[in-house]
């Protein structure tokens, strides 16, 4: 909504079932959240999710909808995120301190609208994330966890160009269909455990980076898609290539003979599996 700044928050009770008198339920709160922010493709709205604790479910929202809206659940008032916007974005925030003694559970579901957007989604806890940027039009992303399973899918393509996808994760980390993220980089920072499945298509040229601590990576590329992996340290990288052509120890690619590729990896990490991958 361009030109329109709004946000709205309310608490709903919800009633449970009549407990006994001598032993209440805890309170659990519905708070619908609804923040919008100006965006162009020349000059996206900045919107951050930094979450402490609790699962996630962020996807593509109304064609009307907020820049970001959605339900918090929660059963803890003092886990509830501030909110804050201004002319560049917004950002949701949960900043309780970890020593507070907060018990409580807290689940987010969230979504992001069609405006033009850089995202930045950093999440502490250990709960599952699942992340669907379908469509949606994202010039930049940053999605960080530190535990737990993050599982990030296109549904549909992005609509506009994106910089560069950076996917951090110390827990599992799933990306499907991420060809059609538009990105003219994929950075892989720190990885436990992952999978990055390109699905059937790749939109652009596309360059994935690996750095930084890997557990075992997996990359799929499409039959179709010529591509091009290299080794920074080869003797340190357990590799599994079925289906890629091997140039050197340290060079690997795949698709129509002679063609240049669309799709480069570059692993920089010492250590570490890693799984070359085709889908036919």
């Amino acid at each position: 909504m361009p030109g329109r700044r709004r946000l709205c928050l309310f608490l709903t009770a919800v009633a449970g079932c009549a407990p006994a008198p001598s032993s209440p339920p805890p309170p659990r709160e519905e708070i619908f959240l609804g923040a919008d922010a100006p965006g162009t493709a020349a000059r996206p709205a900045e919107v951050v999710l930094a979450l402490k604790r609790g699962a996630l479910h962020l996807g593509p929202g109304r064609a009307n909808g907020h820049l970001v809206e959605g339900t918090i659940h929660s059963d803890d008032l003092t886990l509830l995120p501030h909110v804050t916007m201004n002319a560049r974005g917004v950002a949701v925030v949960q900043d309780f301190a970890p020593d507070a003694g907060a018990t409580g559970k807290i689940a987010w579901d969230l979504t992001l609208g069609r405006t033009p957007m850089r995202l930045s989604v950093h999440v502490l806890g250990s709960e599952d994330q699942e992340v669907d940027l379908g469509g949606r039009a994202i010039a930049w992303a940053r999605l960080h966890n530190e535990g737990g399973h993050l599982k990030v899918d296109w549904s549909a393509p992005n609509p506009i160009a994106a910089e560069a996808i950076e996917l951090w994760s110390i827990g599992y980390l799933e990306a499907r269909h991420a060809g059609r993220a538009g990105a003219r980089r994929i950075q892989v920072k720190s990885l436990g455990r992952g999978e990055i499945d390109l699905g059937d298509r790749v939109d652009r040229e596309l360059r994935i980076e690996v750095e930084g601590e890997m557990g075992s990576l997996a990359i799929t590329v499409p039959r179709s898609v010529a591509a091009r992996a290299e080794l920074e340290s080869p003797a340190g990288v357990r590799l599994e290539a079925e289906g890629w052509s091997h140039e050197s120890a340290s060079v690997h690619v795949q698709g129509p003979r002679g063609a240049s590729p669309k799709v480069v990896i570059a692993v920089r990490s010492a250590s570490g599996a890693l799984a070359l991958r085709v889908r036919e």
